[in-house]
């Protein structure tokens, strides 16, 4: 890979999988996991190199820097630190660089910019400015849509803005996320790669085609429960809980952080979900091989829809994995639910009536063939465009055109 362009990646999210009950996003990881590392310098916040390191083969060719500039008070921090956040913003501003000499020593081809937070979102700005070098910025979903926060030389929106209107070009979670942004930024479209979390199908068990023919049907549930998830997640609890109570078979179990377990408690124990703890990424596909179906819960609150809507989960493409049929249960016309509809790989319900939910969930649980069909056609589809080889070879050929870019 000596004639792949050297990229600079900055971001947020770390070049980590999920390790320890630790939770990490995996999609960097799993888009660069076969570059070589002595061709990407990391770069992220200190708190997130702290809780998520870097791991092998990435873990000697990183840097981080400082976010936190003001003292926080021991007492009442919840209630100061959204105004001091905004003044370590406008420190960051005037700082110098941080790291500077050892990134122009690297001499990056390509700068990805991947910012999930104000942090990386300025400090990429800065660093694309200062380096006058091609660069990309990657948008998983779109969390500036709401943030409104403005400081003295700046603004969130605004620098969303700078960055998209002055990228060569972007890489994009759907289609969907790249068209909302280009409109609400009021952005001309710039050459997008749409790219989804790869599966590295070597590191993956095979899967499991066969469906269990008896014993009480599983619907398995993995990762965050944040408010773009919850409340399709606790419609589909009540839709299963009434089953049951129908004298159905039927469990949900919910692979979650402690936190959420510790946060949603009464709802878990209104509805008799079963709680399992998180699951490093590498014990992930041979748990959700002992499912009947996987679910996928996306917010049908309007308030979340800037989220729900346009963020294709990284889960779905783990899910294609195992062989077992899944669930998409969101908003319609949302970027999961046009994923699993293109490529007919799932099922979906475009309702949070909890009657509605139960009637679909209803149909599956004799295990029909349909849903082994399914589940083929979910894994031939990642196999051939999904998996780490197809999207992988999309990157670099789409990095090595940016880098061409301004040559």
């Amino acid at each position: 890979m000596a004639d792949l362009p050297k990229i600079l990646l900055v971001s947020e999210t770390t070049l980590a999988t999920t390790k320890s009950g630790v939770a990490a996003n995996p999609t960097l990881f799993n888009l660069f996991n076969r570059f070589s590392p002595e061709r990407i310098l990391s770069i992220a916040p200190e708190s997130a190199t702290i809780a998520h390191p870097p791991q092998s083969p990435f873990d000697r060719n990183y840097l981080d820097f400082k976010t936190e500039f003001v003292p926080r008070p021991r007492r009442g921090r919840r209630f100061v630190d959204p105004f001091f956040r905004l003044i370590d913003i406008q420190i960051r501003e005037f700082l110098p660089i941080p790291h500077l000499d050892r990134i122009t020593a690297f001499d990056p081809d390509v700068v990805v910019v991947s910012p999930i937070t104000a942090d990386v979102l300025v400090y990429g700005r800065q660093l694309a400015a200062s380096l006058k070098k091609p660069f990309v910025v990657y948008f998983m979903d779109d969390w500036s849509a709401l943030d409104r926060r403005c400081w003295f030389t700046g603004g969130i929106r605004r620098t969303v803005r700078q960055l998209l209107a002055d990228s060569d070009a972007w890489m994009m979670i759907s289609d969907e996320l790249r068209d909302a942004m280009a409109l609400r930024y009021g952005v001309p479209l710039r050459p997008t790669l749409v790219v989804h979390n790869p599966v590295d199908l070597a590191t993956a068990p095979p899967p499991n085609f066969e469906l269990r023919r008896s014993g009480t049907f599983r619907i398995v549930y993995t990762g965050s429960i944040q408010p773009m998830h919850a409340d399709a997640l606790f419609a589909v609890a009540e839709a299963v809980d009434r089953l049951r109570t129908a004298g159905e078979d039927i469990e949900l179990v919910v692979h979650t952080a402690p936190y959420f377990e510790a946060k949603y408690r009464d709802a878990w124990s209104r509805w008799g979900v079963i709680l399992g703890s998180l699951l490093p990424y590498d014990q992930l596909f041979r748990t959700l091989q002992q499912a009947d179906l996987l679910l996928v819960a996306l917010s049908f609150d309007e308030r979340q829809a800037h989220m729900a809507m346009y963020s294709l989960l990284t889960k779905i493409t783990d899910y294609m994995a195992t062989g077992v049929p899944m669930l998409v249960c969101g908003p319609k016309d949302c970027a999961s639910i046009n994923f699993i509809n293109r490529w007919n790989c799932g099922l979906t319900c475009d309702t949070p009536n909890v009657a509605d939910i139960a009637e679909v969930i209803h149909l599956h649980l004799r295990r029909p063939p349909s849903d082994k069909q399914l589940a083929e056609r979910a894994y031939n589809c990642l196999v051939e465009r999904f998996s780490t080889e197809p999207v992988q070879a999309r990157l670099q050929e789409f990095l090595r055109r940016v880098a061409g870019a301004r040559k």
